[in-house]
């Protein structure tokens, strides 16, 4: 019966479902830990669906992660190391990245990479090749929409 009326109240608070499976297993000195414990388990899975959300909106071909990716192909300038961009910092700070070079040298699979990376971190994400990047904005100019 309690179990429930929390899903109810978690439901209008739209807090999700979930903390009612996981409340019974959270111990707690007081009242102000166990709410803490809660509120932070909620959170960090609101955040994992978030993540989850934007990596199926953002249009991936393919999943590639960064912990595969090799970067002995890559020329990279010198004031960026694997581990600065891999931060996907450049993202925050509004700066482009383009991606160029020889076939099979790891661009798309860095791109998506990075993609992934930017959409755990919480950032929405669209991944288009160019090519049907072009098609998409040629198409939008024709319907006179060229935001």
């Amino acid at each position: 019966m309690s179990k429930e009326i929390i899903l109810d109240l978690c439901r209008q608070l739209r807090l999700g479902s979930s903390i009612a499976e996981y409340y019974q297993e959270i111990e707690a000195s007081s009242h102000e830990e166990f709410l803490i414990k809660i509120l932070t388990e909620a959170l960090a899975r609101r955040k994992i669906e978030i993540s989850k959300r934007y990596i199926r909106q953002a249009g991936f071909e393919i999943l590639k992660g960064l912990d595969s990716f090799d970067y002995s192909n890559i020329v990279l300038p010198s004031q960026l190391t694997p581990a600065l961009l891999e931060t996907c910092e450049f993202v925050d700070k509004k700066q482009n990245l383009i991606l160029y070079g020889q076939p099979g040298t790891g661009k798309t699979h860095l791109a998506t990479a990075l993609g992934v990376q930017t959409c755990l971190n919480s950032q929405p994400v669209l991944y288009y090749k160019t090519s049907k990047l072009v098609n998409h904005l040629v198409e939008l100019k024709k319907m006179g929409k060229e935001d």
